[in-house]
């Protein structure tokens, strides 16, 4: 079952839901919940997560539009089925113009040793304009690292005329001190940019022509320098 991504087998009523199986990890932001292709550069940190399908264990409830989901299994951190787990809560839902996507998880990194990740996902739909905010924290558990290890991502996307959407996206990775296999210590990297969608078909938005581009910049400074060029 290695080359099966998904595989779910799941009870749903009167909006309780539990199931078991192979599926996503449950983490918040909307950079993990999105597929790559659709957001075209990413924080070093998601890229470099991998699969993000896992055994696990799950129990949720529906009400008001909000998901709340527990979730047991593989850690994030594991490359195949292991003994590595992981532990996660996270809720999601739509209240008017605001999507958001937040979760807590804890997740073994190596036997006995935890990370755990504060993931913040908001989202803002109104009119043309879409915008969304990830903050997304992880603390190392046996030491103070509040802070220290941490990625943001913020895009902002308008639909100008039908065939023709423009975005604009920034990025930011910082790891200080904490033991993260997804982002080495002294990760400093800012990386930020914009694109065009174009969209040939009026009827059918699933052709998407799009050109983008974006400048890598290994630290603050870096950054601030090309700003003023």
């Amino acid at each position: 079952l290695s080359g099966t991504d998904y595989l779910w087998l799941g009870w749903r009523k009167n909006g309780w839901e539990v199931g078991a199986g192979k599926r996503n990890i449950a983490c918040g932001s909307w950079e993990y919940n999105t597929l790559a292709c659709d957001e075209y550069f990413r924080p070093e940190f998601f890229k470099n997560l991998g699969k993000m399908y896992k055994y696990v264990v799950n129990a949720s409830y529906h009400t008001g539009g909000e998901h709340f989901l527990l979730q047991f299994g593989n850690s994030i951190y594991s490359q195949s089925v292991s003994n590595l787990l992981g532990y996660s809560f996270q809720v999601r839902g739509l209240q008017g113009v605001w999507q958001h996507v937040y979760s807590v998880n804890f997740f073994e990194r190596e036997k006995g040793m935890y990370n755990q990740f504060l993931c913040l996902g908001n989202k803002f739909i109104t009119g043309p304009v879409i915008f969304h905010f990830d903050i997304d924290h992880r603390i190392d558990l046996n030491k103070p690292t509040f802070m220290k290890d941490f990625s943001l991502a913020g895009k902002v996307k308008v639909s100008t005329v039908r065939w023709l959407d423009v975005f604009a996206k920034a990025t930011y990775d910082r790891n200080d001190c904490v033991e993260d296999p997804m982002l080495p210590v002294s990760t400093d990297v800012w990386k930020a940019g914009g694109g065009l969608e174009f969209y040939p078909s009026q009827k059918y938005r699933g052709i998407r022509l799009f050109c983008t581009y974006y400048k890598f910049c290994i630290n603050t400074f870096h950054f601030i320098f090309l700003l003023f060029l």
